[in-house]
């Protein structure tokens, strides 16, 4: 049986004239997909922005394996290994696939890059979840999906235990959108739990545990 490992209690947050999450409690399961669906306005956003540190809440209490969780920032959060796929991506074009993947995390002697076991370990991931994309590659060659690809895998790399997807298929192909479900329900092999974010319930029946 799969244990708790996101707890949501009474979550609330209020602009000036605008309550725009409701008191809000849910459970995520380790090592599943737990979809949540809700049309543009329905606070989604706003949810995911809490649970990554962008904004504060007003009320309520997170839980992240029975424990007290707060995110300061996006930094913190991923520190605390919660990770998010924007529908902005963050990826910069004029790196390699390798360059965005250690991004902030390069061992560098006299000036060259050196082939750590973080890096290492940060290819062997892409390439355990798409083969087809060599580390050498420049990002601005690659397709939305696959660049989705790349965030997924320095997220997984970094052994995020959530990753959070915001209608990651808005920009993409019913041939790369059946790819990128194949990874995403290949993630709960790799200990990695994902919220999944959409509006297209014919999405949330596909690939959906809760």
């Amino acid at each position: 049986m799969s244990s708790v490992v996101l707890e949501i209690n009474n979550l609330t947050k209020e602009f000036p004239g605008l309550r725009a999450v409701d008191d809000v409690s849910f459970n995520v399961l380790k090592n599943t997909v737990h979809c949540l669906v809700g049309e543009n306005g329905a606070g989604k956003s706003t949810l995911i922005k809490i649970l990554t540190g962008a904004i504060a809440r007003t009320s309520g209490s997170v839980l992240m394996n029975g424990d007290q969780y707060v995110a300061r920032n996006p930094r913190d959060a991923k520190q605390k290994g919660v990770s998010t796929l924007f529908q902005e991506l963050n990826v910069v074009d004029q790196l390699t696939v390798e360059e965005n993947l250690t991004l902030g995390m390069e061992d560098t002697w006299f000036g060259f890059l050196r082939k750590t076991d973080k890096i290492r370990k940060m290819v062997d991931v892409l390439q355990s979840i798409e083969p087809s994309i060599s580390p050498g590659q420049q990002v601005s060659s690659l397709s939305v999906a696959q660049k989705q690809i790349v965030e997924i895998a320095r997220a997984v790399a970094s052994e995020s235990e959530i990753i959070i997807m915001d209608e990651p298929t808005a920009a993409i192909s019913e041939e790369e959108t059946q790819r990128l479900f194949r990874i995403i329900k290949s993630l709960k092999e790799k200990n990695v739990t994902v919220i999944y974010i959409s509006h297209r319930l014919d999405e949330i029946f596909e690939l959906g545990d809760y």
